[in-house]
């Protein structure tokens, strides 16, 4: 189980540096796996730490 939690961190990490690229949606969803849920999860996240 926690192999897999370290997967997920590193599948977030690199939806985050994906999206400070400037790589769209669909591009991120096929690269990651990630659901566009989870990606608009990571994005909102980046976006309340860059407001805080």
């Amino acid at each position: 189980m926690a192999r897999r939690k370290g997967q997920h961190e590193e599948t977030v990490e690199f939806a985050k540096d994906l999206l400070e690229k400037g790589v769209g949606m669909g591009e991120i969803t096929k690269k990651t796996g990630l659901r566009e849920e989870q990606v608009k999860k990571v994005m909102n996240k980046m976006e309340k730490k860059l407001n805080d």
